[in-house]
């Protein structure tokens, strides 16, 4: 494992690629090493079991919620079914769980992730996505202009303007180039490695020293080495005889005990789960750690990791496709964040019957929610014994007045 001589104390500030092209024969190079700003290879962070589970379960999160364009008309907002720009997303060559997931994958480790808008005669035609290694950005500051240089890809050009590149740019210094997990975890992924590392070597080692070998006229450096190699050689676990030691008549064997809670190093690596787990800005419940569940219900958990980690980045990658692919002002991309919020069958129930009892949804909409079919009559909002819509009591089309409920 390569982790623990990836890091170098005295690095520069490390520098977004490509941040300032400043000629056209820079423009030319072709895309190399996708971490030119990185001194490490991200696939040693991932095989931190934190680091891997919180990219996980936040892209994962965010590539299930379905994407709809919407409008906002006459004080009303509804979904216009089967968008065009709706139908991008569905219709590229991977699915949109793995776009959307890669996507959020790259935002979070690197700070960048890029989709290429094809157009035809100035409309969107199809959505490409760019791995981060293939493209390198070209920022001209005086003239406030973005181009990105992408590397050899199938229906994408060498230099694609801003307007036809999707960039997510997350956590940026710049306004540009966006710094991801791996920028700024660097020494918590080397603390973490080290401890890792360490916790591998001790139990490749047997867990810890079983004893020592004391002898009384002492000994010599090479005389200490091949004692060492002949006991090791003759009662090590698997050898034979292992298990019954022979000593000579000056030796004195003395055996080392280690309680299980330092051979595991367990608050070491809570302590490196946790501090992962800040840098997401995601809760330590959610990466595995009960230690300090606090949550009455899964609701409270799914609300907090709502708003606190899902909401930026689902905000920040819409408010970029609005940007570049939506023409009409009324209209808008909208990533359903709803379909997260479901809690136990109790306080599901609870909640629509409020919804349905008040008048604010039908009857249908709410089986809807639960995945059940409409009923005849279940399109109407109704509040217990008025029917809204006829203004009625008892829904039998007659108007009330003060002299009929008197009468009544």
């Amino acid at each position: 494992m390569n982790i623990l001589n990836i890091f170098k104390r005295n690095e520069p500030d490390p520098q977004p690629i490509g941040k300032v092209l400043k000629s056209e024969s820079t423009v030319e190079q072709s895309c190399t090493s996708p971490l030119l700003y990185h001194s490490y290879d991200p696939i040693d962070a991932l095989q931190l079991p934190a680091v891997y589970a919180a990219l996980s379960i936040i892209s994962n999160s965010i590539a299930t919620l379905p994407i709809y364009v919407k409008q906002y008309k006459n004080n009303e907002r509804s979904i216009i079914p089967n968008h065009k720009i709706q139908k991008l997303f569905y219709n590229m060559l991977q699915s949109k769980h793995t776009v959307i997931k890669q996507l959020v994958f790259d935002l979070l480790l690197y700070g960048n992730s890029y989709v290429y808008i094809k157009r035809t005669d100035g409309k969107p035609e199809k959505l490409i996505y760019l791995q981060f290694g293939d493209v390198q950005v070209n920022y001209k500051k005086e003239e406030d202009i973005v181009e990105y240089q992408c590397c050899n890809h199938n229906q994408v050009p060498k230099l694609v303007k801003q307007e036809d590149m999707l960039h997510f740019a997350r956590d940026t210094r710049d306004g540009i180039m966006g710094r991801g997990f791996l920028y700024f975890a660097a020494e918590v992924i080397k603390l973490a490695g080290y401890t890792q590392q360490a916790a591998e070597d001790y139990f490749r080692s047997g867990c810890s020293l079983t004893g020592i070998l004391k002898f009384k006229n002492g000994l010599r450096g090479i005389q200490q080495q091949d004692i060492r190699n002949q006991w090791m050689q003759i009662h090590s676990h698997g050898a034979r005889g292992a298990g019954l030691g022979v000593l000579g008549g000056d030796a004195d064997y003395i055996p080392i005990s280690q309680n299980s809670a330092d051979s595991q190093m367990l608050e070491t690596r809570e302590f490196n789960l946790t501090d992962i787990a800040r840098f997401f800005n995601i809760s330590p419940i959610l990466l595995g750690d009960l230690s300090h569940n606090s949550y009455s219900s899964i609701e409270d958990s799914n609300i907090e990791f709502i708003n606190h980690t899902l909401l930026p980045i689902i905000n920040l990658m819409e408010e970029e496709i609005n940007r570049k692919l939506i023409t009409v002002s009324s209209q808008y991309v909208d990533f359903d964040e709803n379909s997260l919020l479901k809690g136990n069958r109790a306080s599901i129930s609870n909640y629509l019957a409020s919804l349905v009892s008040n008048g604010i949804m039908t009857t249908n909409e709410a089986r809807q929610q639960i995945g059940m079919n409409p009923v005849d009559g279940g399109d109407s909002l109704i509040i217990p014994f008025t029917d809204i819509s006829q203004n009625t009591i008892g829904g039998n089309g007659e108007e009330q007045t003060d002299d009929n409920l008197l009468t009544d």
